[in-house]
């Protein structure tokens, strides 16, 4: 802001509003005087804590080979697809997720199923998936209001808490892997654990069976264990049982 604020006669209606509403629109503005004094504008990247920028750095190591990847500092709304499920982070039923499709690409996707729409741009008539339960759509609402109760940064520190204090007592044992990383930046509430004389499959099925604790094996992409998924009401004393019934599981003869 600091910086556009001289030119500030120089920019349009719109870009105007925008430069105590939201300035960062302003770096995909249409305008092209705009677009002109933005070339001297300070990069955003100049502006990242060095944890961030560690992180893109990794990103384009790891994908490097497999696509072409470009850093375009002026690019705020440049997502072209996003999909996600919902049930991980906003604890919706199974089955709920989202689906953001830029609107330049939404003519360019045919649905799984037709629509009863013939504009090319509504993107309601992606949203079509056949019968499903009508319940978990209405759930999504309820899960925004209670993480908005709870609060993004409580929820998150309340799951890395979790994560780690069963990840941390299983780390070091014998016949333990843990497949989650200790760098914040890469891990969160889930975590991975698995065995060295147990395969996955069998591993899950035991932790079901003869503990009550349900997990899903993970066996590929060279993770090899059961993924553990606490929600913020899971208490300590489940993860004592957890992290118990890995130790003996660890002790059997493969």
């Amino acid at each position: 802001m600091s910086y556009l604020k001289p030119f500030s006669s120089k920019l349009d209606k719109k870009d105007l509003e925008r430069l105590d509403r939201n300035p960062l629109r302003i770096l995909d503005s249409k305008n092209s005087e705009t677009q002109n004094i933005l070339k001297e504008a300070p990069k955003i990247s100049d502006h990242l804590p060095q944890e961030s920028l560690d992180l893109l750095d990794l990103i384009r190591d790891t994908f490097s080979n497999d696509c072409n990847i470009e850093i375009d500092h002026k690019l705020v709304r440049g997502l072209d697809y996003y999909a996600s499920s919902l049930h991980k982070w906003l604890s919706t039923p199974l089955g709920a997720g989202i689906l953001y499709v830029n609107k330049k690409n939404t003519s360019k996707i045919w649905p799984f199923f037709a629509s009863g729409s013939q504009n090319l741009n509504d993107i309601k008539r992606l949203n079509h998936t056949g019968t499903h339960p009508v319940h978990t759509d209405i759930a999504i609402s309820n899960a925004i209001d209670y993480i908005n109760w709870i609060g993004v940064k409580k929820k998150e520190d309340r799951l890395r808490f979790l994560q780690r204090y069963w990840s941390d007592k299983l780390r070091g044992k014998k016949n333990v892997l843990v497949n989650t990383p200790q760098d914040i930046q890469r891990s969160c509430g889930i975590g991975n654990v698995g065995l060295k004389n147990i395969k996955p499959g069998k591993m899950a099925q035991l932790l079901f069976d003869e503990y009550n604790i349900f997990t899903v094996a993970i066996d590929g992409a060279n993770v090899h264990g059961c993924r553990i998924s606490p929600n913020v009401f899971t208490t300590t004393e489940e993860l004592d049982s957890l992290v118990n019934a890995v130790t003996e599981l660890s002790q059997i003869n493969s």
